[in-house]
């Protein structure tokens, strides 16, 4: 599958939503390869799966796992952390400041009037690439992520 484009940050149909201490988010390292990846354009955009074994392509949650080293099993799979093929656990997905498995949503957002509870259902709906993935988390940190990491 082709990269889909990345549309305007614009398109957010609401402000970020405010930090719970008032400070503004600062990425960490992993967070900040993480993001970086997703907006490099190297990696092929998958649905319902971390990564295709087929077509090599990944999902976002899966090009996470593929920054951080994790490595994937025939099918797709990453039995090392416990996830399942389209997620990760939530400890793993702790472990980076995610709020779960699935890059669960504090709050849905509102994007393009739909309305979306994870990172996972944005790439999944085929209405977001990776480049519009990796502008919604910058735009709505606290939103996605519970600390920096």
């Amino acid at each position: 599958m082709e990269q889909l484009e990345a549309k305007p940050v614009a398109k957010f149909a609401h402000d970020p939503f405010p930090s719970p201490t008032g400070e503004a988010f600062v990425f960490g390292p992993r967070q900040t390869a993480w993001l970086e990846a997703l907006e490099s354009g190297k990696y092929s955009q998958a649905s319902g799966m971390l990564k295709n074994p087929t077509s090599g392509a990944y999902c976002c949650l899966g090009v996470l796992c593929e920054v951080e080293g994790l490595v994937f099993d025939p099918q797709g799979f990453i039995f090392s952390t416990g996830a399942g093929n389209g997620y990760l656990t939530n400890e793993y997905a702790k472990g980076i400041g995610l709020k779960a498995g699935m890059g669960t949503l504090e709050h849905v957002a509102r994007l393009d009037d739909m309305a979306y509870s994870s990172l996972g259902q944005m790439n999944d709906s085929w209405n977001f690439g990776f480049k519009d993935i990796a502008a919604y988390i910058r735009h709505d940190p606290w939103n996605v992520f519970d600390h920096s990491a």
